[in-house]
């Protein structure tokens, strides 16, 4: 899928200005909700696409050009710089959701996103938004990695990884854990608080139903992180796939809270190093301060998809996404 989706990709978008791009979604990776049985048919499947690109600005001045129906009707009437401030604030991506790529792969629809390579870089290594990240921090497919800043990516892609692991092992709820709950922990990350889920917008199944088909995507995905925690004497294997920390260890629980990024809101009243705070409490604090930076980039999302999105494109798909909240 990978060398075909390039193509299609490289035949649609200006591609000129594209440094890194992955594909994730129904359209990639299996998810339960998605696989048919007698009574239910399998939907028209997604791919979502994360595009970070060298200029935003001249990224949609030339695919507004090429693909002027992927936009909104506000967007294509304003100045496109002011397109590209809507890009850059808030979220820091700005969404085409549910278009098609004309002449290819007409069995999918697309949902892409552009992000500055900038602001890409800066979220993975200080989640300065959280809203970018997560999506980094589940399997996806790399469709696109420019030459000359392979290693960069490469670097920051892992340390993104390995932060959001050390993040849901800090929030494990009892010091054993199977690999199975490593995996719901960290795909969870970027769940908690969203109000999607407050508000039944969003499957309450989609934790599961992405990691449970996908369970060897996510250990190949983690394996070496794993692996080093263990060096790092942070995680321990009990056997049959059970793993344990020392979550009462001032030194583990320190170490952990080192990979959090400092700049980060969710490490807020949080030190490095905090050899008296206790488990439960350090635990309290990272989980509110990730629901509350969750619950405020979902709700910048919102009223940033006023802007980038037809309203009745946005009507259709909310109201799918909470037909999906009611019936799982």
């Amino acid at each position: 899928m990978n060398n075909r989706l390039k193509t299609v990709i490289e035949k649609t978008l200006p591609s000129e200005h594209i440094k890194y791009c992955c594909a994730y979604g129904s359209g990639v990776f299996t998810q339960k909700d998605n696989i048919s049985n007698d009574k239910k048919p399998i939907e028209k499947k997604v791919i979502d696409l994360l595009i970070a690109v060298d200029d935003t600005q001249e990224f949609h001045l030339k695919n507004m050009a090429l693909n002027k129906k992927h936009y909104s009707c506000i967007s294509r009437v304003m100045p496109i710089h002011v397109t590209d401030l809507i890009n850059r604030g808030t979220t820091k991506v700005y969404f085409n959701p549910l278009v098609p790529f004309s002449g290819c792969d007409l069995g999918y629809q697309y949902k892409y996103g552009i992000i500055h390579y900038k602001d890409f870089m800066r979220d993975l290594k200080y989640w300065e938004t959280f809203y970018m990240a997560p999506r980094l921090q589940k399997p996806v497919l790399e469709v696109i990695r420019d030459d000359t800043d392979q290693e960069e990516i490469k670097q920051v892609l892992e340390i993104n990884k390995r932060n959001a692991l050390a993040l849901a092992i800090l929030l494990m709820p009892a010091p054993d854990f199977t690999l199975m709950d490593m995996f719901l922990g960290v795909t969870k990350l970027s769940y908690m608080g969203d109000i999607r889920m407050k508000f039944k917008a969003e499957n309450p199944n989609k934790i599961l139903n992405i990691v449970e088909p996908n369970f060897e995507h996510f250990l190949t995905y983690y394996e070496k992180h794993i692996r080093d925690f263990e060096k790092l004497e942070l995680l321990r294997y009990q056997g049959e796939s059970v793993f344990t920390t020392n979550a009462k260890s001032p030194h583990c629980i320190a170490q952990l809270l080192e990979y959090i990024p400092k700049e980060s809101y969710i490490k807020l009243w949080i030190k490095d190093g905090s050899s008296g705070l206790h488990h439960d409490d350090m635990r309290h604090h990272l989980k509110t301060n990730l629901e509350i930076v969750n619950e405020k980039q979902s709700k910048k999302a919102v009223r940033k998809a006023l802007y980038t999105t037809n309203p009745l494109k946005s009507l259709f798909y909310a109201l799918e996404k909470r037909r999906k909240g009611k019936t799982s």
